[in-house]
């Protein structure tokens, strides 16, 4: 009896633990319900990624672009400070040409002179160099030239170039240097700049 009674004991844990087992295990629903969520879940990182490289790839494009840029402008203006160095030279060219004079001998000079000068003109030309040729009675710009000095007076206009002392140059859309004139101001606006200077002066 005792041997029955125990076998009895032992099916009798045994289908409980199955019961207990059963109701731990997960239902068919739950497994799905979880795969779904592990779904969104990947879907979610994938798409994460997916705008990661996008940017990544944005500005990817963006920095090849400004480099590619970059060196464009490089190429374009590599002269510039091979230019910048000729400009006393080509100062001094200006200057000597346009003096009038009446030795012959000096005037066979000029003319080697002003050869030469053409020709580095026609040089520097070819490399994208434009020279900024103000000419007396021209209205000043203060994007291609510099004020050096003012002259009162009633006989032009104001902001009219009275004097022309050197050639602008640009290299394609860059300012190498302004042409250096003289501009033609009123008696009221000398006078205005003359007492700031003395305010100025007072100050310090």
């Amino acid at each position: 009896m005792d041997e029955i009674k125990k076998n009895n004991d032992e099916i009798n844990e045994t289908e409980e633990e199955k019961v207990e087992q059963k109701k731990k295990k997960p239902s068919r629903k739950t497994k799905i319900a979880k795969l779904e969520e592990d779904i969104l879940e990947l879907k979610a990182q994938v798409k994460d990624w997916e705008n990661k490289y996008y940017t990544a790839y944005a500005d990817t494009q963006n920095l090849r672009k400004q480099y590619d840029e970059e060196q464009k402008d490089i190429r374009k203006y590599r002269a510039i400070g091979f230019i910048d160095k000729l400009l006393p030279a080509l100062d001094s060219f200006q200057i000597v040409l346009s003096q009038e004079v009446s030795d012959p001998v000096i005037k066979n000079y000029l003319i080697g002179f002003e050869y030469i000068y053409r020709q580095l003109i026609e040089a520097l030309t070819s490399e994208g160099v434009s020279v900024i040729t103000p000419k007396v009675g021209d209205e000043f710009d203060a994007n291609t030239m510099n004020a050096m000095e003012v002259k009162v007076t009633d006989e032009v206009k104001p902001q009219t170039i009275t004097k022309v002392y050197t050639n602008g140059y640009k290299l394609h859309e860059r300012l190498i240097r302004p042409a250096q004139v003289e501009v033609a101001v009123e008696q009221e606006v000398k006078n205005v700049e003359a007492e700031e200077t003395i305010d100025e002066d007072h100050l310090n």
